[in-house]
């Protein structure tokens, strides 16, 4: 609604009442016809520029009705100020104070009520509050006030504003700095809303016809003296939930109350495309609205992209560690909520992520996010609030999407930006806002050379030009206060002492190095003048070494030599030795001070600047910069950061660090305040659990006692996403919300020193149980040479599939030259990646069998790729350095290198060649979606989806071949290879697929019948085009769909064939009393009872458990390390614990770790529910998926085997020697970074925890006593997780696990 349209229905049904006259006379009709629920607006200039505003800055802004001509008051009848001075009009300017304050001027909240001059006092009252509209003072009519910006905002009025005027203290410009006469504080003005005319008119002059009157105060007035600093605002931290709130939480209400609260944000949920939404950030816990709010550092809790995937299920794309916590299921309740979503229609169809564009999300709306007075952001406007906030700063919410990238949320708020990619941090460097915004300009604070009168604007490629100039120039200048109040850490008052700021320079590498790069740095030396900001790229190698040279500080450092006090600065080295447990270190401390003697410190500088005080950790080579840095910490965790015992783990450092009459820690004692540790604050149990959703089913006993009560009350939960048909992909995938890390961990534990008694009589876990049965056999061979199964003989089979490993009858001659022309990764060492010569090719291309040799036909006959520079496929090819030097010479033609362009051919083809590794491409999902390619068809992109979470490597080929309509299938050449990859990982799982059955043959003979028959159908289709042969190809066609029809009514059979080891029959039992004694003596699985007894598996183990010699399951001939340490003197413990390092359960290992303690602790204690779509993270994941084909072939079929990050390492660039674990020779399906819905899962849980445990070796190496040493590993594990953000505190009356269960499957 304009402005002329806003006048013109001030009379009708709008409920909207525009001010005519600022006369009270002429305004005292009003006040008896005005009716409540009427809004009284007036005309006013919000923001313009220039002397005078025109027609087009007049605003209708929210105002009140003049006060009444009121002629006496209260007591004694005497008149109001207004009265004595004969004031006409009503002065104040609506618009200045709907600029300061939008969202309420004065309401509760804005100006305040009182005036603050000098003879008000703050007592006198000018306007009432509890009205709307509010009421001006009726009965102490001061004719007017003057908003003044200092102090936060404030009123004076007029009759304090005419006394300071008369004892001389007039207002001053903050442009000119001269002072301000009072008949120029206000400029009445008059508009015509008909004729778009302005003037300005006489203080007093009588409204004319059609005409609005409005007063503008001057704006450059600057602060009186009465302002008042507001009060500091308690600094506001990232993610820091709201107050607790009275009442349920939204979440405890259901889908409805989140909805609401939803609606409720500042900017409200937000339709961006087809499948994409914008969405408020929820508190994780209780569903109440984290509104976004901007502060001196920048903005917080920003809206979440939120995007409809492939199933058709709300996905967050945050990219936040907290992602996982996001749960956004509840908006399925809006595909039925017509008009809940604003920014036009919402389309609940998969996002298509290649299709980019940019849309501002806030531009075209009916409501405006305003700026206030700071930068800080106010409530939302609506009507015509926002109508009258246009031109003025404003929050701006842009939505980019770029092809092959995710997309993301760039804010615009004043001249700062925020940007939702960790890679932008600004509008200088955000390259979204680079394209956007590359042609505006932004305002900036810095006044021009005029004297500050106008504003001055640069281009941002200027302004980053200031900034590369600024960056170059290596160092930067601060002011530090050197007063004892501002040093002090706990100081957060601004600084005034500006007699005693002392110049000091910034170094370009003060935060490089030391986990701080490329973040602002709030320090306590810098409160006093700017903030250390890191202005330099890292380091690297060379500058490491120059540093290191130099031995200076990297912390900021005065110019000066000298101090404050006039004596130079000295810095101070110490030498020492730190003991602790019988082993001693060698230290050097340093740090900056000023002397008056030696030995003695100056008073004026006690507090010295060293790297401790000012937060940057100060290096210099590998020596220490302050004991307290490293001791006070290696103390505080041997002794439990969550207790407080007799003794402090500052005097303990202090003690430590040895000089010349400083008596040394000694062992003994170190020893005794371990044991007193030891003894009071062990904890029997893990005592906190993950508050999280997702990990809530990871739980098993809690999960089966909810079932039970809810199943008692009448009232059963509903099932699990995997319990779901057998017919839905959605049943078998595999996502991040069912994820456990598993690793183990050594520390140093003296065997001289351990219980030998106990230790002797403890037995591993891995040792079967003597009362379960052996079992033998159930699996497929490896290779023609592998362990063969015992129990049923390879005559018999009537399909040519084997063995699990398709190429294990190949030369190696020729496998070494498939490697090299695949130029997929790194040969190992004394290998080369040198290009095939002509006869290298041509013996490799006979050498292979038909097959695989179709797929290097395929890619040679296709060509290379036109324009490399430009290609998504060729860019998305990660670098491969080996290739340099042979590039030298000139570039490699395809029959040298398999062309980049193809690389995904040249990675599937390496995968295939992997010796001693089974052919899993995929589990029951790719299964079934490469028997359908097989047999029915192309795959749509619903299937492409699924495919590429469960098979990346097979999709990544389909997806080069697209078709008509959108559907994908693999080229004719290809699909007999596809059938061996289906057939052979098929016999992974299933080891009778390729068994014949007492009156019918084999499900995979089945398979090759109906694809001989197919695949000749269509040739013959194909050469008989245009004759009439149709009798004889229906027949053919019938006899096809038969073929087709027996084929997968076999093959779907096995793909969902549950394991058979469950149950009546199966060889998992209940374990024998000797065995559950055994193992709960070295064991710790609180949450996990246990269930089976573990048998042993004749083909591999011996009686004791251990791998038989000479069998293919040895760790050395896989990927692991040549020589594995000794674990003599070393004691060591495998953990599980969920995304969040809650820890699940631990056991102690005797001997080394091996994957055998993974695969006993997974079919002893978690029963198949929990295992059905788990996705195991490991370090040797790849072991752990052959340990189970080679035992429970049918179980693994259920479960998602991946290497976590740290340990798979790049694909393709593998350095020639690499240690243990950098990087697996295994194929990239066992990496967990091949699986795009894995993109946010964290893997290195149970690193962190192994971390969490060596840093308190200290005290695990002096245990004497295994009992003792569980204990404490309990306690450790327990109070590391204690301090997560998701630990909440179990018990039997406090039960948080059961109340999160009912809530995901209620």
């Amino acid at each position: 609604m304009t402005l002329v349209t806003a006048c013109c229905d001030e009379k009708g049904h709008s409920g909207v009442v525009i001010i005519a006259s600022t006369t009270p006379a002429a305004s005292a009709a009003l006040h008896e016809t005005l009716k409540a629920g009427q809004a009284v607006r007036s005309c006013a200039a919000v923001h313009f520029e220039g002397p005078t505003p025109v027609f087009s800055d007049i605003k209708s802004v929210p105002a009140a009705v003049p006060p009444l001509p009121n002629a006496g008051g209260v007591r004694g009848g005497r008149l109001s100020y207004a009265a004595k001075q004969g004031a006409a009009d009503f002065a104040i300017d609506y618009g200045l104070a709907f600029s300061l304050r939008p969202a309420g001027a004065f309401a509760r909240g804005g100006f305040g009520s009182t005036c603050i001059g000098r003879t008000c006092g703050g007592k006198g009252a000018v306007y009432a509050r509890g009205s709307e509209p509010f009421i001006w003072e009726r009965k102490r009519n001061r004719g007017g006030a003057v908003i003044c910006r200092g102090g936060g905002g404030h009123l004076l009025c007029l009759r304090c504003v005419e006394a300071q005027y008369k004892e001389g203290s007039p207002f001053v410009s903050s442009a000119t700095g001269g002072p301000v006469p009072q008949q120029e504080l206000f400029t009445k003005y008059e508009v015509f809303p008909s004729t778009k005319e302005v003037r300005e008119v006489r203080s007093g002059e009588e409204a004319s016809e059609g005409g609005h009157q409005f007063f503008v105060q001057r704006r450059d007035l600057a602060p009186c003296p009465y302002c008042r600093e507001p009060k500091a605002a308690a600094p506001l931290r990232r993610g820091v939930k709201r107050a607790l709130e009275e009442g349920p939480s939204p979440r405890e209400l259901g889908t409805v109350a989140l909805l609401s609260e939803l609606s409720r944000s500042k900017v409200p949920p937000i339709a961006v495309a087809a499948g994409l939404f914008l969405v408020p950030l929820l508190d994780a816990s209780g569903g109440r609205l984290l509104d976004i709010f901007a502060t001196d550092r920048g903005l917080s809790n920003v809206p979440r992209l939120v995007k409809v995937d492939h199933m058709g299920n709300f996905r967050c794309l945050c990219g936040q560690k907290a992602c996982r916590d996001h749960e956004v299921g509840f908006l399925e309740a809006t595909r039925s909520v017509s008009g809940w979503w604003q920014g036009g229609e919402a389309i609940f169809t998969a996002f298509d992520e290649s299709r980019p564009f940019v849309r501002e999300v806030t531009s075209g709306v009916p409501w405006v996010s305003p700026l206030e007075q700071g930068g800080f952001l106010g409530a939302a406007l609506f009507g015509l609030d926002a109508e009258a906030w246009k031109g003025g700063p404003q929050l701006r919410v842009i939505v980019v999407n770029n092809a092959g990238e995710k997309p993301v949320v760039c804010v615009l708020w004043g001249e700062k930006a925020h940007c939702s990619d960790i890679e932008c941090t600004g509008s200088e460097r955000c390259r979204h806002l680079l394209g956007v915004l590359s042609k505006q300009t932004l305002p900036l604070v810095e006044r021009a050379n005029d004297g500050g009168g106008s504003e001055g604007r640069r281009t941002l490629t200027e302004r980053r030009a200031e900034r590369v100039e600024q960056r170059e120039a290596g160092t930067r200048r601060l002011l530090v206060c050197n007063d004892p109040a501002c040093r002090r850490p706990d100081s957060k008052a601004a600084c005034t002492h500006r007699e005693t700021l002392e110049p000091w320079e910034c170094l370009s590498a003060a935060a490089l190095d030391m986990g701080h790069s490329h973040k602002r740095i709030d320090t306590v030396m810098s409160r006093g003048g700017a903030s250390v900001a890191s202005l330099c790229e890292r380091w690297g190698e060379e500058g490491v070494r120059r540093r290191d040279k130099a031995k200076h500080f990297c912390a900021p450092r005065p110019v000066e030599v000298l101090s404050p006090c006039g004596r130079p600065w000295q810095v101070e080295s110490r030498r020492g030795a730190l003991t602790t447990a019988g082993a001693r270190y060698d230290t050097t401390t340093y740090r900056r001070v000023c002397r008056i003697a030696p030995g003695r410190e100056a008073a004026c500088c006690s507090i010295a600047y060293d790297g401790q005080e000012d937060g940057i950790f100060n290096f210099s080579g590998n020596n220490l910069v302050s004991h307290g840095l490293l001791l006070r910490n290696h103390f505080a965790a041997a002794l439990g950061a969550a207790h407080s015992l007799n003794f402090e783990a500052g005097d303990m450092a202090t003690r430590c660090l040895e000089g010349p009459n400083v008596p040394r820690l000694d062992d003994r004692v170190f020893d005794s305040a371990m044991q007193a540790f030891n003894d009071l604050a062990a904890r029997p149990r893990i005592q906190h659990v993950c508050s999280r959703l997702d990990c809530a089913h990871l739980y098993t006993c809690e999960v089966k006692a909810v079932e039970v009560e809810a199943l008692r009350a009448g009232n059963p939960l509903r099932p699990e996403r995997t319990e779901g048909p057998s017919s839905d992909l959605a049943t078998y995938a595999f996502g991040r919300d069912k994820v456990i890390t598993f690793d183990g961990t050594f520390f140093a534990n003296s065997s001289a020193m351990r219980d030998f008694d106990t230790e002797a009589s403890l037995h591993s876990i891995c040792e079967p149980d003597p009362g379960a049965p052996k079992v033998a056999g159930g699996f497929t061979p490896l290779s023609v040479g592998g362990v063969r199964p015992s129990d049923v003989p390879l005559e018999g089979i009537d399909c040519p599939w084997k063995y699990r490993n398709g190429l294990s009858e190949l030369r190696p001659a020729v496998r070494v030259l498939a490697m090299r022309w695949c130029n997929f990764r790194k040969a190992p060492a004394q290998g080369s990646n040198a290009p095939l010569k002509p006869e290298e090719f041509v013996a490799m291309r006979e050498g292979l069998p038909m097959n695989v040799a179709a797929l290097i036909d395929l890619v040679i006959e296709s060509g290379a790729c036109r324009d490399p520079a430009t290609c998504a496929i060729c860019k998305a090819v990660p670098r491969r350095p080996w290739m340099q030097g042979f590039l030298k010479d000139g570039p490699v033609g395809p029959t040298g290198w398999c062309p980049t362009h193809f690389q995904a051919y040249g990675a599937l083809l390496h995968a295939l060649l992997i010796p001693r590794y089974s052919w899993v491409f995929g589990r029951v999902v790719t299964l079934k979606l490469l028997r359908h390619a097989l047999l029915e068809g192309p795959l749509d992109e619903r299937g492409l989806a699924y495919l590429s979470n469960d098979g990346p490597m097979v999709a990544a080929i389909l997806r080069l071949h697209p078709v008509a309509g959108g559907l994908y299938t693999f080229p004719a050449a290809l699909r007999p290879l596809v059938r061996d990859i289906y057939a052979t990982n098929l016999l992974c799982f299933e080891p009778s697929a390729n068994r014949p059955g007492p009156s019918s043959r084999s499900p995979l003979a089945a398979l090759h019948d109906a694809t001989e028959h197919l695949w000749a159908i269509e040739g013959e289709r194909l050469r008989l085009i245009g004759q009439l042969e149709a009798a004889a190809m229906e027949y053919a066609e019938q006899r096809g769909a038969a073929l087709k029809r027996v084929a997968n009514s076999l093959l779907f059979e096995l793909e969902v064939r549950e394991p058979q080891c469950y149950g009546e029959g199966g060889f998992l039992q209940v374990p024998s009393a000797a065995y559950v004694e055994r193992v709960g003596a070295v064991s710790t699985y609180s949450f996990h009872p246990l269930l089976y007894g573990r048998p042993r598996f004749v083909d591999w183990e011996d009686e004791a458990g251990r791998g038989k010699r000479g069998s293919e399951e040895r760790l050395t001939q896989h990927c692991s390390a040549p020589n594995p340490r000794s674990s003599k003197g070393r004691a060591g413990v495998f953990i599980a614990c969920c995304q969040d390092r809650a820890p699940l359960g631990y056991h102690w290992l005797k001997g080394g770790e091996s994957v055998s303690d993974l695969g006993t602790v997974l079919l002893t204690r978690f029963p198949f529910k929990t295992l059905r779509g788990l996705t195991i993270v490991e370090d040797a994941a790849c072991n752990a998926q052959e340990w189970f084909l080679n035992r429970v072939p049918q179980l693994a079929k259920f479960m998602l085997f991946v290497v976590d990050r740290f340990h798979s390492g790049p694909v393709s660039c593998a350095p020639a020697g690499a240690k243990r674990y950098a990087t697996h020779t295994c194929a990239p399906t066992l990496f967990i970074d091949s699986f795009p819905q894995h993109g946010h899962t964290i893997t290195t849980a149970s690193e962190g925890v192994n971390s969490g445990l060596k840093r308190c070796a200290a005290s695990l190496q002096q245990i004497t006593s295994i009992r003792r040493l569980i204990s404490r590993v309990t306690t450790i594990l327990d109070t590391l997780f204690e301090r997560s953000k998701y630990a909440v505190y179990w018990s039997e009356s406090s039960n948080p696990l059961r109340d999160s269960i009912r809530r995901a499957r209620g």
